[in-house]
């Protein structure tokens, strides 16, 4: 995409700068979700396949109330729903 710099082949990034995260398929569990509390400019996280709890998923919502997360659905419904989509 015009105007964003592939993720692929930089060695860090500022957490600061981080919006979205995909952690499918992932063994996070719920206290792992700690760790994401310090990222205030994070809008979307992907958690489908993981065995996060509900209640580790509210209490990152409490603290990050601009977060969108997403358990279940497909890839496609995820980027469709974004704001500016087009295909």
């Amino acid at each position: 995409m015009p105007g964003r710099a592939p993720l692929l082949g930089r060695r860090r990034q500022e957490p600061e700068r981080i919006v979205g995260t995909c952690l499918q398929g992932t063994q996070i569990i719920a206290a792992g979700l700690e760790h994401l509390k310090g990222l205030t400019v994070l809008r979307t996280l992907d958690l489908v396949g993981t065995q996060v709890t509900d209640a580790g998923v509210q209490q990152l919502e409490q603290s990050l109330p601009n977060l969108r997360i997403r358990r279940r659905g497909s890839a496609e419904t995820w980027i469709r729903d974004e704001p500016g989509f087009r295909p």
